[in-house]
């Protein structure tokens, strides 16, 4: 598949429910320094992608018009300064629009590589979440092992993905759910403790949860 072949993509012509979506044949972008091009074999289904199909959230100056925002797949060619990813690297990774389509263009710095014994179908929910909460809670917050954090919604993706990264690395969680199965949800995902704001005695754990920080 070289520079501006076609491919198959998912398009709209009316914002909708899933039943707009269609197939049609449009032209993939050349190549820029910095990007490699994915043969996709899954993408991820977020929020923004329905929103922008049914016509509440525009795609960002620059975006693909295409949907999806994170795949999983084979890469099948590197601009030329792009060393750290070759041809036939299974990866998953964010892409700026255009993931529902047979290939898609995007940032060799942005793939990771596909976790052992991983399926596309599951890698390629991924990357959304987990850049999301790397770059916010450890790179922007400086979350460290032994530290404390506060997830709110964690029975989520983020939320969920959150307990999971800080629990591994050695923060100590305290996540808020919903109901009851999510707040058992946090729990084995590697929550410390976990709140349902539903109920009524919400605000006693809270406050004893204070004292005891």
């Amino acid at each position: 598949m070289l520079n501006h072949d076609t491919v198959r993509q998912v398009v709209f012509e009316q914002p909708g429910d899933a039943n707009v979506m269609q197939f049609s044949e449009g032209k993939l972008a050349y190549l820029q320094p910095g990007q490699v091009r994915i043969k996709v074999h899954a993408a991820g289904v977020n929020g923004p992608d329905i929103k922008q199909r049914m016509g509440a959230y525009p795609p960002p100056e620059g975006a693909s018009p295409i949907l999806g925002l994170e795949v999983a797949g084979v890469i099948i060619a590197v601009a030329d300064d792009v060393l750290q990813w070759q041809v036939g690297d299974p990866v998953c990774a964010l892409v700026p629009g255009g993931g529902y389509a047979e290939a898609v263009n995007t940032f060799a710095a942005h793939c990771l590589p596909i976790p052992n014994g991983w399926s596309f179908i599951q890698a390629a929910g991924l990357p959304e979440t987990f850049f999301t909460v790397w770059g916010n809670v450890f790179m922007r917050a400086g979350l460290k092992a032994g530290e404390t954090v506060l997830v709110h919604g964690g029975s989520g993706g983020i939320g969920s993905t959150a307990i999971q990264l800080a629990s591994q690395l050695g923060a100590k969680v305290f996540a808020t759910s919903g109901s009851e199965e999510k707040r058992q949800f946090c729990l084995s995902q590697g929550a410390s403790f976990a709140l349902n704001y539903h109920e009524e005695s919400f605000v006693e754990p809270i406050l004893t949860l204070t004292d005891n920080v």
